[in-house]
This record gives structure tokens, sequence and C-alpha cells, in this order.
């Protein structure tokens, strides 16, 4: 890691370099890298926008869409898995991957689809807004077809998001 950012040697240099080692392995130098990709393409999809002037608004597909990914949304199955994820990334407010994975399947800023229009093309009935879609799809896999309220082995807490919590041990 301390070659990449190629450090100066000086008398701090081990510390910078523990440093960096302790934040690469709590996940903070891969959120930073996820960060950067997120704001690059949010730039280049807000220049290219830009040079359509106002008839941006009819651009229906990014360019940083591939021929798979547009194949997968022309589909209308593949239109509800790829709005399906989104929400699920929406849900847990995973505002990087969400920039990225956007404008790659080509989907429009506004869902075309809304959680109850998805949650009746899918046939989950239980309106129960504290899971996402992609959650309450698995379990009704995973219990035979039908809907539950909770595994018994999984507690609420474990799929609501929530704010950190920050004790004085963590200070």
């Amino acid at each position: 890691m301390a070659e990449v950012l190629r450090l100066n040697k000086d008398e701090n240099y081990e510390t910078k370099v523990r440093i960096l080692n302790t934040l690469d392995q709590e996940g903070y130098i891969d959120k930073i890298k996820a960060s950067l990709r997120s704001e690059v393409i949010r730039v280049l999809e807000k220049e290219r926008k830009q040079s359509y002037g106002r008839s941006s608004k009819y651009l229906k597909q990014s360019e940083l869409a591939t021929t798979i990914t547009k194949k997968v949304v022309s589909n209308d199955d593949g239109l509800l898995c790829a709005e399906v994820i989104r929400e699920f990334l929406q849900f847990y407010k995973m505002e990087h991957s969400l920039h990225v994975f956007v404008p790659e399947m080509s989907l429009s800023e506004d869902f075309p689809k809304r959680r109850q229009d998805m949650e009746r093309e899918i046939g989950i009935t239980e309106k129960d807004q504290s899971k996402p879609l992609l959650l309450k799809l698995i379990e009704m896999v995973k219990f035979g077809g039908k809907q539950t309220t909770m595994s018994p082995s999984i507690s609420q807490e474990q799929y609501s998001p929530q704010e950190p919590k920050y004790t004085d041990d963590n200070k």
C-alpha cells in the first residue's frame, strides 16, 4: 500500500504505513475507491448530458452500459430484476454502488416501476416495508414459496438500515 501512495521515508514512515494498512484492513480504502469511481461516473454522465443540452432529457442509455446490460433491461423480467437490485441498494443506502449501477444498467433516474407495482409483478402480497424486495424473494424461495414475517433464526434488526451506534469504547 505504501508503494502505491509513494510515501516519503521520513521519521513518520512506519506510522503512516501502519495507519494505511489498518485503514485497508478495515475496508476504508475500498470505500474511498468506490466513492471515487462513483464520482467519476457521475461527472462523466453529467458532462455527457450537458453536451446534449436540452435534448439530454431524451437520452435513454448511458455510455457506460454494455451490450449485455442493454440486453438485460430490454427484457421485462430483466428490467424488473435490475429494479429489484436498485431497490435493494437504495434500501440500504448504498449510494456509491447506485451511482455505478444505475448508469451501467441504463436505468432511468426515477423508478419506471413503483415498489407496489414490483411487488404485484413478483407475487409478493405482504406489504411489509421493513425489508427490501430482494430479501422478501429469498425468503419466499427459502421457505417454499410461503411468505414469512421473519425467519426464526434472523432478527428484524439485521435487515433494517440503522445508523451506527457509537459507544465510549469506539472513541
